[in-house]
């Protein structure tokens, strides 16, 4: 049997909050996820779904400065004390459980390379929140 395709997702991606006006509101995973459970019986044989463990400080300095980090820590706190998002850049608002989200995120993505590299799974999707792709080592970039 072909190795499987890897479907991976960290339940703290759901606590990442910019609030409903955003394009990335919170309703777009669980969006995901039913979406796929539509063809669950179809996928049973061929999606590989694991827990996932989200990523550690080391394993986020790998990528990210230290700064960064805690910039993004120091926000998700002032979040917390204003109950609202908070701006790291113009379409890049972070809220109290961002973080906890982030760390799911690297977490689910650190795993799908894991049992892709191990032949565990021949290809690999993380369905994570919030989306890191245009972040660099020290700054978050935003939402496209």
């Amino acid at each position: 049997m072909k190795a499987p395709t890897a479907f991976l997702l960290h339940p703290d991606s759901a606590l990442h909050d910019p609030g409903w006006g955003h394009v990335e509101h919170q309703g777009r995973l669980p969006a995901l996820v039913h979406a796929i459970a539509l063809d669950t019986l179809a996928l049973q044989d061929v999606v590989l779904q694991r827990e996932v463990d989200a990523a550690s400080d080391d394993e986020l300095l790998r990528v990210h400065t230290a700064a960064h980090i805690e910039r993004i820590r120091t926000a998700c706190e002032e979040a917390v004390r204003t109950g609202r998002p908070v701006l790291l850049e113009p379409d890049t608002p972070v809220s109290a459980r961002s973080l906890d989200a982030a760390r799911g995120a690297a977490g689910a993505a650190l795993a799908a390379v894991d049992l892709v590299l191990d032949g565990e799974a021949a290809t690999a999707f993380a369905a994570t929140r919030p989306p890191g792709h245009h972040a660099s080592a020290d700054r978050a970039m935003g939402f496209c």
